[in-house]
């Protein structure tokens, strides 16, 4: 068996629901003034940066014009979107644009402000081998397999005003967070929204079925790969992973059917995906392009393999992306309709294999206009050829978008250059909160809304229930639970609102202590929680420049705010006892003189359900937190 063919192919599988993640098609640029996009700030915009050249010999140059950019176009709307065109006919029901305008930066690409809202995916929830309704996931089909696997997820859009009944989305690729995926021990896949770039920053050529040649820097040798071709450009403007609209009148095609040909001889490449959009869709109507990065490594999501890197762990910062089995793919979802056949399947002439569907939800725009996302329901297709031991194969994502993170920060009126972390934030003590001090770190618990203490802030102890999809990371797996945390260093915050940061000189970590573990079992988890929290202080991220990835790590100097590090997962084995705690704590000094030392503590407690005794026996999974 071909090990890497095998576990790229389960990854892509388990983790393909990130191409349906956000919406990602652009505004089409209006006939006549005002021009968004032109650089300058007329009536009905607030803001104009320009446009961007795409699918012509200026490709990826800054543009306030057509005429700029000399040639070429993509087109934007339509049955081929994404394609690159010369002229106004090469896009039935869609617009050719040469300077293309992207946001992200907030300013949208309408030129209207933008406003962050951080989206949850609804965990998914699989009974009997079928998904949930409601809840999200990937359905995959294959000759002899059927295979539902439940995924979650978050991510941050940067959403524009309604203007021409649109509303359009940016979504920085820093910003796509999956938790890697494990399917039973096997394979570990992770997934990263990814920026990238083509040759003329289109989807396909003009020939709509050959896609763009990949430029992307660090996968791809860059611009060398365009030689001969047109420069190398963002598909979805610079740092995003998509970039687009939702269509609050209806949108003139809407469904998605993917054939695929898989009857190639040996030794002769299957032929492409060939994706056709078509149909109407109603009011709340979306068509997504997603640009995705799957990797995957086999067995264990920790280890020695040279893909972990120097951390031991998978899909975390230090990750080596050549050193493992890869796919680099954006592909359509919709609210619609999305369908996918594979023509001569397993290389028999007049064999299909499928074809699949599954449907989508729109969205509300009178509530996506206040940053609410919530009840639209994104869905995309996969074919895949020669997927070994699994054949041909088709995968089918359905992505449930839930609440909002956190409660959409009123638009600043003027530049904010340090973001405030979100509600979610906890304390280490449980102290008064109103003292001078305290704010040197401060954690957050992924997909857990802490319970607030006696003074009105989250709790620094949390509970949650083996098995409840909702905050074990590792529900499939009984009796351990896997918190996803974060922890922040320098932290400005109104939980912290008499607390002046001093910055963060040096960092300890008092605990978890493997060497105080009763049982080697539990000594063996408490030294992987704790290298993942040494890994988390070492892997920080500047909100200033979110860009730069998570590469900081202690000192913070005084003026460097909300340093925090990226979701890393702290286990709680309780196996068969009630109930079981891991605590995370560490003592930290400024640069005061003399040095102010403050202890900083979070528990992570996992308990058991009750053994089922009767039909009522079994209480519903629930979050809770109390105080330490």
């Amino acid at each position: 068996m071909n090990r890497s063919v095998f576990s790229i192919t389960v990854a892509a599988v388990v983790v393909i629901a990130c191409v349906a993640a956000v919406p990602s098609f652009a505004v089409p640029r209006q006939v006549g003034t005002p021009v968004c996009g032109n650089g300058v700030v007329e009536e009905g915009e607030e803001c104009d940066d320009g446009g961007i050249c795409i699918g012509g010999p200026r490709a990826g140059q800054h543009c306030t014009s057509e005429e700029q950019c000399e040639a070429g176009g993509v087109c934007v709307g339509g049955p081929r979107e994404g394609v690159q065109c010369d002229e106004q006919m090469d896009c039935p029901f869609g617009a050719c644009i040469r300077c293309r305008p992207f946001g992200g930066d907030q300013c949208a690409a309408n030129c209207t402000k933008e406003m962050d809202v951080a989206t949850n995916f609804v965990p998914g929830l699989v009974k009997e081998n079928q998904l949930l309704p409601g809840t999200s996931g990937i359905l995959v089909n294959s000759g002899f397999l059927n295979l539902a696997i439940a995924v979650r997820g978050f991510q941050t859009w940067s959403l524009g005003k309604i203007r021409d009944g649109k509303i359009p989305v940016a979504v920085r690729a820093n910003s796509v967070e999956f938790p890697r995926v494990s399917v039973a021990g096997i394979v570990c896949g992770c997934a990263r929204g990814i920026p990238v770039k083509t040759c003329g920053g289109t989807l396909f050529d003009a020939d709509g079925v050959t896609l763009s040649r990949d430029c992307t820097p660090v996968l791809t040798k860059g611009e060398p790969e365009c030689e001969g071709r047109f420069p190398c450009a963002f598909v979805n403007g610079p740092g995003n992973a998509a970039a687009g609209v939702v269509a609050c009148n209806g949108l003139e095609a809407v469904n998605v059917t993917l054939v695929r040909d898989c009857g190639a001889p040996e030794g002769v490449p299957p032929g492409p995906p060939v994706p056709v959009i078509h149909g109407v869709g109603g009011p709340g109507s979306a068509l997504v392009t997603s640009s995705t990065l799957i990797t995957a490594v086999i067995g264990a999501c920790s280890g020695t393999d040279p893909a972990m890197g120097p951390d031991g762990e998978f899909c975390t910062d230090d990750d080596d992306w050549l050193a493992s089995p890869r796919l680099l793919f954006t592909l359509p979802a919709t609210t619609g309709v999305a369908s996918a056949l594979v023509e001569n399947a397993s290389n028999q002439p007049g064999i299909e294999l499928g074809p699949v569907s599954s449907e989508g939800q729109p969205f509300a725009c009178d509530m996506l206009a206040k940053g609410v996302a919530q009840g639209a329901v994104l869905t995309g297709v996969l074919a895949a050829c020669d997927q070994n031991p699994l054949g041909d194969l088709l995968a089918r994502s359905i992505l449930a978008i839930g609440e909002p993170k956190a409660t959409p920060t009123p638009e600043p009126t003027a530049p904010t250059p340090t973001p405030t972390p979100t509600p979610l934030l906890i304390r280490g003590d449980r102290r008064d909160p109103r003292r001078p001090s305290g704010c040197q770190a401060a954690w957050r618990v992924m997909a857990v809304n802490p319970l607030m203490d006696r003074f009105g802030a989250a709790a620094n102890h949390v509970r949650c229930f083996d098995g409840d999809a909702n905050c074990d990371f590792a529900f499939e797996r009984p009796g351990l639970c896997e918190f996803l945390v974060q922890v922040c260093l320098n932290v400005v915050d109104p939980i912290f609102s008499t607390c002046r940061p001093n910055g963060v000189r040096s960092v300890e970590i008092l605990r978890p202590d493997p060497r105080k573990a009763r049982l080697p079992v539990v000594g063996e988890v408490l030294a992987a929680n704790r290298f993942a929290l040494e890994s988390a202080l070492q892997h920080l991220r500047d909100p200033a420049r979110p860009g730069a990835g998570f590469v900081f790590r202690p000192p913070v100097g005084r003026e460097q705010f909300n340093f925090c590090s990226a979701p890393f997962p702290v286990q709680v084995l309780v196996g068969g006892m009630r109930s079981a705690s891991v605590t995370l704590a560490l003592r930290t000094e400024d640069f005061s003189f003399p040095a102010r030392r403050e202890l900083s503590s979070l528990k992570l407690t996992c308990n058991r359900l009750p053994l089922r005794t009767g039909a009522d026996a079994t209480p519903t999974p629930r979050v809770v937190a109390t105080p330490e």
